[in-house]
């Protein structure tokens, strides 16, 4: 064997042992060498946006914050002004918004950082935390007065005489809800609340929130005009769209024509045992009993409700539900899962709008050395060898023969 390649077979056979060792070693230690921390992104700017103010009568849950800035989980909350969360409406007077981030890993808050709500940086409150792993953002609102706004007006009704009939109406920000009837000429207008009077025999239920129901309506309330009066704070006002009512009368109730008798000679008077003769007393007829009140007539509101699993529509009336089923959750990542520590997704409902959180675990990243088998580059070296020993001895061999 000559001397070069005597040196080409040991070169070959060191890079063999090379890529050998440099295939087995990350393979068996690549989870116990720590990797070198990159440099924290700094966080100069957090943009945040909200959907509405708070409003006198209306629930925090209209007024809906979110940031779209990477690298920052996320949460807020509505305070009063002695610091305690808001759970049911705002009321007249100051309100604070809260929102609270903090960063994930690989993420810093600069200690100047800009804030933005709404692309306004206007009565905005920063406070960054020493370690700029947390930050506060805030900002007092007042709540606005707003006159109550129609969203529902009682529809038209074709009412069978003796039957009964539902209006339904609904407005934001309203305390109370009264309903007027005005008479087809426009000359009288009364509270609903009277139509007992004005209409003997009719009945009615007024809940005084989105409902009257009248029973036993009359053939006389044909025509007359039904409007809901909506009240607010500090006496404002809505009305709704005048419905009519239109009232057919029950052909049972109308009253026959009286034909003339053949012999209008009246009867004679009946007499008594003692006494002078008297005419015997009319028969009265039992009064007629009231018809059955007829079946719910479902009315489902609009909005959705919702629980921790499911969502649905819900009758204004009773408890029956429309549209039931299960959430449908988008996810998106709000904090990262690390080795150390679990992360966070935030789902949020593509059809109701509910929100939920979920734990997420550490997933290390494949790596494709990780994937071959440790007999692999052995095999790959032994047969490099059995090939380089093959050559040289075909060499050898054609040698001797000549």
């Amino acid at each position: 064997m000559n001397l070069y390649l005597k040196k080409a077979l040991a070169f070959l056979l060191t890079v063999c042992v090379l890529l050998s060792l440099a295939v087995l070693f990350p393979a068996a230690y690549a989870e116990d060498v720590p990797a070198t921390p990159a440099p924290d992104v700094e966080i100069a700017k957090i943009l945040t946006q909200l959907t509405a103010g708070p409003v006198v009568l209306s629930g925090p849950d209209r007024c809906v914050a979110t940031t779209s800035t990477a690298g920052l989980s996320f949460s807020y909350g509505w305070y009063d002004t002695n610091g305690q969360p808001v759970t049911g409406n705002f009321e007249i007077g100051f309100y604070n918004l809260v929102m609270r981030f903090s960063a994930a890993d690989g993420y810093v808050i600069s200690p100047n950082v800009a804030a933005y709500l709404n692309n306004s940086n206007r009565d905005l409150v920063i406070s960054v935390a020493a370690d700029g792993k947390t930050a506060t953002v805030s900002k007092r609102f007042e709540a606005l007065i707003l006159r109550p706004q129609v969203i529902k007006h009682p529809g038209d009704e074709v009412i069978q005489e003796g039957s009964w009939v539902s209006y339904v109406a609904t407005a934001l920000y309203a305390t109370d809800l009264t309903w007027e009837l005005t008479s087809p000429d426009g000359a009288t207008t009364i509270d609903a609340e009277r139509a007992i009077q004005q209409f003997p025999g009719v009945n009615l239920n007024n809940n005084h929130t989105d409902k009257i129901n009248f029973y036993n309506v009359q053939a006389s309330m044909d025509g007359w005009k039904l409007v809901a009066v909506f009240h607010g704070v500090e006496g404002l006002e809505a009305r709704s769209n005048a419905t009519v009512l239109r009232v057919t009368p029950d052909p049972d109730k109308a009253q026959p024509t009286p034909e003339p008798t053949p012999d209008p000679t009246p009867a004679a008077p009946e007499e008594t045992p003692d006494g002078p003769e008297t005419s015997a007393a009319p028969e009265t007829s039992a009064p007629p009993e009231e018809s059955a009140q007829e079946e719910h007539v479902h009315d489902f509101a609009s909005s959705w409700s919702f629980d921790e699993t499911e969502h649905w529509h819900a009758c204004t009336g009773c408890e029956e539900r429309e549209a039931e089923e299960e959430h449908s959750f988008t996810w998106t990542e709000t904090k990262k899962a690390t080795r150390a520590a679990a992360g966070e997704e935030e789902g949020v409902c593509e059809v109701c709008g509910f929100r939920t959180t979920r734990e997420t675990q550490f997933q290390p990243k494949s790596k494709l050395v990780q994937s071959i088998p440790f007999e692999v580059p052995c095999y790959i070296l032994l047969g490099l060898i059995v090939v380089l020993i093959a050559a040289e001895s075909i060499r050898s061999a054609a040698r001797r023969r000549r």
